[in-house]
């Protein structure tokens, strides 16, 4: 009986978890030493097109595809900015930073409804 075998019977499931998380582990590290042996990828290529087509690394594709989608916009956080502008002013100089971000929390969140 080899060792991991004698660990499985003695420890039962508890084993079986532990292991599986270790191999997965593995699995992630062994995937990220491949993608480091590759040669970057050239500016002029599209990133979502090469993480579709790497099939030797799911894990690190599932994370590209996820991540790298989300679109490059800065509307939203530019309302932010404006919103907080608008609140803590000159005239509002001595309000406290805990305070500004409650009052811009509840601006940004009241006029939706």
């Amino acid at each position: 009986m080899n060792k991991t075998a004698a660990m499985a019977q003695l420890f039962g499931k508890a084993f079986e978890v532990r292991a599986a998380a270790r191999s997965s582990r593995e699995k992630a590290s062994e995937e990220l030493m491949r993608y480091r042996e590759r040669s970057p990828l050239p500016l002029t290529d599209n990133p979502l097109q090469w993480w579709k087509a790497q099939e030797n690394l799911p894990l690190l594709s599932s994370l590209a595809k996820k991540y790298l989608c989300i679109p490059a916009t800065s509307v939203a956080s530019e309302r932010v900015f404006s919103t907080a502008g608008d609140i803590v002013s000159a005239q509002r100089s001595v309000l406290r930073h805990d305070h500004g971000d409650q009052l811009i929390l509840l601006k940004k969140n009241l006029d939706k409804h």
